[in-house]
């Protein structure tokens, strides 16, 4: 959050969390022996979800 719009007094929330891991096997590795380590983590979103929240703040500073 800008420090000038929400000064000390506003919050934001995050409302997603990277719970899912993608895997991979590194190039040139032979087909079988497991999955793969973890490559990295993602978090889905679906549509219409909210990401992010403000508060504290006016309208004119959220947009």
């Amino acid at each position: 959050m800008n420090v000038r719009c929400g000064g000390k007094g506003g919050k934001v929330w995050v409302h997603v969390f990277s719970y899912k891991s993608v895997m991979a096997k590194p190039t040139e590795v032979r087909m079988g022996r497991g999955k793969g380590a973890i490559s990295y983590w993602t978090a889905p979103v679906k549509a219409g979800q909210i990401i992010y929240e403000m508060g504290g703040s006016g309208q004119d500073c959220g947009k």
